[in-house]
């Protein structure tokens, strides 16, 4: 997939909370206004959109595509898909807004369908691919059984954690890591507008894959330098990435484990989503290798969607399950769950700082030994 070499446009804050509000309303209304057989069908059924729009992506249709308008029969012989298997997708896609159908059969692309294309801005096939897959799904129907022994269901139905078995499948580790950048490139505008780095002169992202928020943030403040941290696969990956956002004279890649140890001296460090995937000891492992390179009173930046423990609809109590089948006890937090890991490992937490985007900061800085 390619890497964005701009950053959206950042809604007001309370634009973006009164968006969500109204949305919110809205689906509950519709909710109410049909027979609850009906509403919990539509709830339970979700998992068939799941399946088609992973077809569409695994079969490259979007990209198909590209060069326009295209009739079903053309789709499936450039796809090797059965014809009017592939037909009736297209026809309930469509029905929910993916890809449209004109008068004459053919389909083409609309606003959702671009962003299952592999090469397109914005693209979200890799994140698609990864959690429609097979042993992703596979995963899932074991989720029982991680609700009642507390064990990910990932593990149960492979027999051995995420990470491990990513390590063993290079192609599903690569669809894993463009699946993060997806995510991240989808956070990055609300994350770099969001908050004022311009204090720091040195930021050091931890666990930053290729560099594309690292790259973004750099981008919108041009007196700070960074320090790329990943593992050495990883990190080699980054220099297209940099060149791509004119930064790659301004950062530093380093490789290693964030469990061993991180880069030192600089001003303010990230995690963006690195902590969910853990369980509290191993949280506080990392945190204390963070605290250990950290002068006093240089910043911590955590970046993570925070729980809030209400019946609002809010996007971390649905990445809460992801967490729970997936990883082996990670998990989503509260405000006050960052609060407690924070002081254990020398921290001092100063806000959470709530952004126009799905994540939020929350702000700490290394306290006085």
């Amino acid at each position: 997939m390619t890497t964005i070499r701009r950053l959206d446009g950042v809604p007001p804050l309370f634009i973006f909370r009164l968006v969500n509000a109204v949305r919110g309303f809205l689906v509950r209304l519709i909710r109410r206004m049909v027979p609850a057989r009906v509403a919990m069908f539509e709830q339970f059924a979700g998992v068939w959109g799941t399946q088609m729009i992973y077809v569409a992506a695994r079969l490259g249709i979007a990209d198909l595509l590209a060069t326009g308008p295209k009739t079903p029969e053309e789709l499936a012989a450039a796809s090797g898909a059965h014809p009017d298997s592939l037909a009736r997708v297209l026809r309930a896609l469509a029905s929910i807004g993916i890809f449209a159908r004109a008068r004459d059969g053919r389909y083409r692309l609309n606003r959702l369908a671009e962003t299952l294309r592999a090469d397109g801005p914005g693209s979200m096939r890799d994140i698609v691919l990864f959690l429609g897959s097979r042993h992703s799904m596979l995963g899932w129907t074991h989720f029982l059984d991680a609700v009642k022994t507390g064990e990910s269901g990932f593990q149960i139905a492979h027999g051995k954690p995420v990470f491990d078995w990513l390590a063993e499948h290079p192609e599903e580790q690569a669809t894993f890591q463009g699946g993060m950048i997806c995510m991240t490139e989808l956070d990055a505008p609300g994350l770099v507008r969001g908050y004022d780095y311009s204090r720091f002169a040195t930021l050091c992202d931890v666990g930053g894959g290729r560099g594309t928020l690292l790259a973004a943030i750099l981008s919108e403040n041009p007196g700070l330098r960074g320090v790329l941290f990943d593992t050495a696969s990883v990190v080699e990956t980054a220099p297209a990435v940099l060149r791509a956002w004119g930064v790659e004279e301004r950062v530093r890649t380093v490789a290693g484990s964030f469990f061993d140890e991180v880069p030192g001296g600089c001003d303010a460090y990230v995690l963006k989503e690195i902590l969910h995937d853990w369980d509290d000891e191993r949280c506080l492992a990392i945190l204390g290798v963070c605290r250990r390179a950290m002068r006093p009173g240089a910043t911590l930046l955590v970046m993570e969607m925070v729980l809030v423990d209400d019946d609002r609809p809010h996007p971390a109590k649905l990445l809460d399950m992801e967490m729970l089948d997936v990883t082996n006890r990670g998990r989503q937090r509260t405000a006050a769950d960052f609060e407690r890991l924070l002081e254990q490992t020398g921290f001092q937490l100063r806000r959470v700082v709530p952004l126009p985007s799905m994540p939020s900061v929350v702000e700490s800085v290394a306290a006085v030994n």
